[in-house]
């Protein structure tokens, strides 16, 4: 700090030292004195209560520098009776900072925009079901069906329940709910945070955090007590958590995404990314991430791709936009972006209840969270893709998908356009998955209520054209959905599905009902207490199936009480089958197949490590 203040004590003397439009010794060292006392203070304060990063040019000063010019160059200003030396240091200080931002903004977006392009990483992909980290294939046990805004009015609500009387002191914020996965299942996890200096002072430690099941809107959300997290955003002077790391060595690298997350043992963590710029002072890349145990401030720092297997947030929302930008506008140059604009793509954007969504978190079919959004012209009004992409959370790694379709606001626009009967009732953030080969988005539905907002309906929404099947049943909407794409003559690929299960029974009960102008059969085994939903067009060996008649069946078990069916065998018949019934078949027993391999490479492995330990 003291160079910082000498520097701009010189420079504060040099203009008040004016006098008659020459330098006066006298006010020179009367404007040093003032100016490196009040930079002192000034430039502690900004300091303390800022916290920036020293990192870019001129290694990070910069920011130290042009701050304190401009507010000595006012107070010269004041200080100064002299008209002449007034009107020769704001013209100075005008020139000085118009070169400053002509320089930089040349710089980094004229003469490193090749640089900048080159910064990602990028697997390109002819469509969705091509690379090792495909769209996920359905799984209708583990379908995000609440949304942030859902999950914040939930996690108030427990928190006004309470019989501890939390609300009296603490508080959950929307921007605090992050969606992760916990156990294999997703949540929407928050801190208790103070409400203001005076709670925080009363208390200091916040008691736990709040988890609001991001799969059913339906669960109560668990409200984890019995903590005592001192080191939040929300706490004051030394605890609040971003001066606190700063302060213990990360002066010289950008703190980015303060993330509350918690293992899979429910312990509680802040996550916060490292990132550092590699061109001038843009082109930022992820070092990696500190955690801090929010209880104790004990902190772990761990370089990308080697962080534990719970963090789910590594690379930064702001650096994996930036990456999609340069990579999407900077191919042929910057002012090709300003001219001819050729093969020029920005990321999509949805706009809801006046906010503006660029990127939002997916779980790919490896497990892996993705940064994903969709690629389209510039153009205001192109409602249409040119390509999908996939950011990686862990490693940054980008992976195109090309494909054509509508985008995502067309795709909001169109649920919204099928309830709009209801009041207040809209279209979520669709999360796009590969369903039966086709990318499919899934938009939970809910209304905006007196109360919060409250889950409805889940809609899927084809990809190519915008068509909408929806039901307040998941379960439902899939098979709605199935039979659209059938309909259509679109060619139905069998996904793989964690929750894909096999049963052999006998039919006890089973009856026809018709589905949007199609039949389906409804299906009910001795063996189970599960309704299994058949489609005859894929599987017409069940028009001929009655009471008492063996089946085999596999299913997507969705924990619901009616699963549809994707491959279904009536053992009292020898009849051809279809290809898609032939296929299904196929997959159920590589399935079974990898199934087996897994589980013997797992006990393998135990055995090696008890050799080992032994």
């Amino acid at each position: 700090m003291l160079f910082e203040a000498i520097v701009v004590a010189l420079i504060s003397a040099f203009y008040i030292g004016f006098e008659d439009g020459k330098i006066s010794a006298k006010k020179t060292l009367m404007g040093y004195g003032i100016g490196f006392f009040i930079t002192a203070i000034v430039v502690t304060g900004w300091l303390w209560l800022t916290a920036p990063a020293f990192v870019g040019i001129l290694g990070g000063w910069y920011r130290v520098l042009i701050l304190p010019m401009l507010i000595f160059s006012a107070a010269a200003l004041m200080l100064e009776g002299s008209e002449e030396p007034k009107a020769s240091a704001i013209q100075g200080m005008k020139i000085l900072f118009v070169l400053i931002g002509a320089v930089y903004l040349s710089l980094t977006s004229v003469f490193y925009a090749n640089e900048l392009h080159s910064i990602p990483e990028v697997e390109s992909y002819d469509n969705i079901s091509a690379g090792k980290n495909i769209f996920a294939p359905i799984d209708t046990e583990h379908v995000r069906l609440v949304d942030q805004e859902m999950a914040y009015y939930l996690g108030n609500k427990i928190i006004g329940e309470s019989k501890e009387n939390l609300g009296s002191q603490f508080e959950v914020r929307k921007r605090d709910f992050h969606i992760q996965k916990v156990n294999d299942r997703l949540y929407w996890v928050a801190p208790l945070q103070f409400r203001g200096i005076w709670k925080w002072m009363d208390v200091q430690a916040s008691p736990g955090f709040v988890m609001v099941d991001a799969e059913d809107p339906y669960t109560t959300p668990s409200l984890h007590l019995g903590y005592q997290m001192k080191y939040l955003p929300s706490a004051y002077w030394g605890k609040q958590i971003h001066r606190y790391i700063y302060l213990k060595g990360y002066e010289h690298i950008r703190l980015e995404d303060f993330t509350f997350e918690v293992t899979d043992s429910l312990t509680p963590r802040y996550v916060i990314s490292l990132t550092y710029p590699t061109v001038l002072n843009s082109g930022d890349k992820t070092k990696g991430v500190i955690v801090i145990n929010p209880e104790t401030g004990k902190i772990e720092e761990y370089a990308i791709g080697s962080t534990p297997e719970w963090v789910d947030r590594v690379v930064p929302e702001t650096v994996a936009k930036n990456y999609l930008l340069w990579y999407g506008m900077l191919g042929n140059g910057w002012w090709n972006t300003i001219l001819s604009e050729k093969n020029v793509n920005v990321p999509t954007s949805i706009s809801r209840r006046g906010r503006q969504t660029e990127l939002w978190l997916i779980y790919g079919s490896d497990g892996e969270p993705y940064w994903y959004t969709g690629m389209t012209s510039p153009s205001g009004s192109d409602q249409s893709l040119t390509s999908i992409m996939l950011v990686s959370l862990k490693t940054g790694e980008i992976y195109m998908y090309k494909t054509g379709g509508a985008n995502e606001q067309a795709v909001i626009d169109a649920v919204d356009s099928e309830v709009s009967m209801y009041s207040n009732w809209y279209g979520s953030v669709p999360i796009p998955y590969n369903v039966y080969g086709q990318l499919t988005y899934i938009v939970p539905i809910a209304a905006h209520t007196e109360r919060g907002y409250i889950f409805k309906e889940v809609a899927f929404v084809d990809a190519s054209n915008v068509d909408v099947k929806k039901d307040e049943n998941k379960a439902k909407a899939l098979e709605k959905y199935k039979l659209y794409l059938f309909s259509k003559g679109k060619e139905i690929a069998i996904t793989s599905s964690a929750s894909m299960k096999t049963i052999k029974g006998v039919v006890e009960r089973m009856s026809s009902i018709s589905m949007d102008g199609t039949s389906s059969f409804r299906i009910w085994l001795s063996e189970s207490n599960i309704i299994y939903a058949v489609d005859p067009i894929l599987m017409p060996e069940v028009s001929v199936t009655s009471v008492g008649d063996a089946v085999n069946i596999s299913y997507d078990d969705t924990n619901d009480t009616v699963v549809g069916v994707s491959a279904f065998d009536n053992l009292e018949i020898n009849s051809r089958i279809s290809k898609a019934q032939l296929e299904m078949e196929k997959h159920e027993a590589e399935r079974e197949v990898k199934d087996s391999e897994w589980v013997r490479q797992k006990e393998i492995t135990q055995e090696l490590e008890d050799l080992r330990q032994g």
